[in-house]
């Protein structure tokens, strides 16, 4: 299974930010302070916990979920911000697998999953890395990072934090980055598999990849399936969905039974097979008549052989209520929705949409998508935690050294435009996370330049917020390993630099290293960056230090010879 370490593989420039949440604790409760422990709730499942450090698990090599449906848990549990790692538990003789297995009436918040890997092996299994299936449970402030969720058998329901939520079930103030694979006949959420009636998911997002192997699967970035009443608001996916045949699919929700989706948006790609229904946002709206969509967006690539796509919606049964509904259909490739108005990337960028609310959203002109400010514990566009506690990585605008908009003026020096192009990404996460209205929208060489040649040396007012640490120069026959991009795994954003073939000549050019997939033996397969003369995002070979992906980059010969780590100091 191919790990992405930092955030989804669609997501832009990565910028760690400390984030200092307090430690809360349940006013009275059993204390937890190691794995043996964590085990030994399942002796007492209706009481209070509270987590008092940091646990690895690496020794319960597989660890029995916390509630049967004998049982259940009916407790609190309060991770007090700590993380639990390396969490192993694969059963095929259960119905609902996860740290917990079936809870009723719980709460469970404040805690960090690192590296699980969840496998449930029986028929109509219900699987997630937080609980197997939540019943009238709240959910808060769980994050789930690296590692794998894995239903292993038809049916059932597969999600990264919940596999199925029951009525009255809520998640707040969540994500995933992680994966969810599932088998034939199943749900596969990035999130959540399946949703009962009645569920509110709100201030939530997932990254990272959604896959459902055989065939007759609802899938969705966020959640495979929901039944009707489901409320999702102020939330959003950046995961990678694969469908296979006669299946559902969505960049946020799979199959929906009518509900309430506002605030909301999709980046991901959507890619499936024959006899399939697709959408940007939701494959399937059911009972459409009562639905709502209010302030929503779909901007991934949807692909595959699909019978149905839909730029926005696949298939609407029904007119729900629209409240600006947008897709763009140069993004997603896609020229037509059931529901929604399509627009250009460039209409998409240079305003608010009509209708959506300017206090709950935000934009910078010219140079992204909207993205949400309201109710939320981060600014910029996308986001996703890492696997470090109290971290997150926030992604934020694209730049473009091919886009006028960027320039005062005309830009001839390819090496030094893509350093201070680097910078600018940084200032403007900085600007827009702390409100620097001089950083938020700032173009490449309003402030980066010494001289006005565009030539010597990059400089700006983000020097107090951003430190370089050394060059460090890769030798030619070294491949770039975890060692070599350790940086950008502690959580730190790296500059690339490498070398292209400009004419005759050889020239420089700089680019964002953010992340990178590797395997389970963590051996790295790819090495993202965000390119900032093309201002795509590519895929580096670690062997060769080239460009992959995509295979038309204009910078011929590209190769990366030395990597530089950047800090970034908020206060």
């Amino acid at each position: 299974m191919t790990r992405i370490c930092g955030l989804s593989a669609g997501a832009a420039l990565a910028v760690f930010i400390i984030v200092g949440a307090p430690r809360a604790e349940a006013a009275t409760c059993t204390a937890i302070t190691t794995a043996a422990e964590l085990q030994n709730m399942l002796n007492d499942t209706a009481a209070n916990y509270c987590l008092k450090n940091d646990i690895d698990m690496k020794s319960i090599p597989n660890f029995l979920p916390v509630g049967l449906p004998a049982h259940m848990f009916t407790g609190t549990f309060d991770g007090g911000n700590h993380v639990i790692s390396n969490l192993a538990t694969n059963h095929s003789d259960l119905d609902h697998v996860g740290l917990f297995g079936i809870t009723n009436g719980a709460t469970i918040k404040n805690v960090t999953i690192d590296n699980p890997k969840v496998v449930a092996g029986k028929v109509g299994d219900h699987v997630g890395a937080l609980v197997g299936t939540a019943e009238g449970t709240t959910i808060s402030n769980v994050h789930v990072v690296n590692g794998e969720v894995v239903l292993n058998a038809q049916g059932g329901d597969g999600g990264g934090i919940a596999g199925f939520l029951t009525a009255n079930s809520t998640i707040d103030l969540s994500s995933v980055a992680t994966d969810v694979v599932t088998k034939a006949d199943a749900n596969a959420g990035g999130l959540a598999g399946e949703t009962d009636a009645n569920i509110k998911v709100t201030r939530s997002y997932t990254s990272g990849l959604v896959f459902c192997t055989g065939t007759d699967c609802d899938a969705g970035g966020l959640v495979g399936a929901t039944g009707s009443n489901t409320t999702i608001t102020k939330s959003f996916s950046t995961a990678t969905v694969f469908c296979p045949t006669n299946s559902i699919c969505g960049g946020l929700v799979g199959y929906a039974a009518a509900g309430n989706f506002s605030v909301a948006y999709a980046s991901g790609e959507v890619v499936s097979g024959t006899g399939t229904v697709e959408g940007g946002l939701i494959g399937t709206l059911d009972g459409a008549n009562s639905a709502t969509l209010d302030q929503v967006y779909a901007i991934g690539l949807i692909g595959g052989s699909a019978s149905t796509l839909g730029g926005l919606i696949g298939v609407s049964n029904g007119s729900p209520s629209t409240h600006g509904a947008y897709w763009d259909a140069q993004t997603s490739g896609r020229s037509t929705s059931a529901v929604g108005t399509a627009m250009t990337t460039r209409q998409m960028w240079n305003n608010m949409p009509g209708l959506f609310n300017t206090t709950t959203w935000h934009i910078t002109l010219r140079f992204g998508y909207p993205y949400l400010t309201t109710g939320l514990d981060f600014r910029p566009q996308l986001a996703t935690l890492v696997n470090l506690s109290s971290h997150l990585v926030f992604t934020f605008d694209r730049i473009s050294q091919r886009d006028k908009s960027n320039y005062r003026g005309a830009t001839n020096h390819i090496d030094q435009a893509s350093l201070a192009a680097c910078y600018t990404m940084i200032a403007r996460a900085i600007g827009v996370d702390q409100d620097y209205s001089a950083l938020a929208e700032v173009q490449i060489d309003k402030y980066f330049w010494v001289d006005a040649t565009q030539k010597t040396l990059w400089r700006g007012p983000v020097t107090s917020d951003a430190t370089l640490g050394a060059l460090k120069a890769i030798p030619a026959n070294v491949t770039l390993t975890t060692t070599a991009v350790a940086y950008m795994k502690k959580g730190k954003v790296v500059l690339l630099r490498g070398s292209y073939q400009n004419g005759s000549k050889t020239a420089e050019a700089w680019m964002l290293g953010t992340l990178f997939t590797s395997d389970e033996d963590g051996k790295i397969l790819a090495v993202i960056a965000n390119d900032p003369f093309t201002g795509e995002q590519i895929q580096i070979d670690p062997v060769k230090k080239t460009v992959a992906v995509p295979r038309s980059f204009p910078l011929k010969g590209f190769k990366v010879d030395a990597y530089q780590p950047v800090t970034i100091a908020i206060p």
